[in-house]
């Protein structure tokens, strides 16, 4: 609904929700657009590289890879729906 309220007043959004339920490029959309398998890639690869002897939880690699593709498409509105 928010992705909705943003889209329409012309911003651009980048929305990280869970679970998917077919594919994992459905937990990150910019645009309302899923992450394409290659950016996704690319962004998981960066965060490997970054994280050095630092453990990752699948979450925290995930949660890192959706806020770091929402910062290099410079969108307005980063909408995560992170739980507790």
């Amino acid at each position: 609904m928010l992705h909705a309220i943003y889209h329409q007043a012309s911003y651009t959004t980048g929305i990280y929700t869970s679970p998917h339920l077919l594919h994992y490029n459905e937990r990150i959309a910019i645009g309302g657009k899923p992450a394409s398998d290659a950016i996704l890639c690319s962004a998981f690869e960066k965060i490997e590289q970054a994280r050095g002897d630092v453990s990752l939880s699948y979450f925290e690699f995930g949660t890192l890879a959706a806020v770091l593709l929402f910062v290099e498409a410079s969108v307005d509105i980063a909408i995560l729906e992170v739980g507790l």
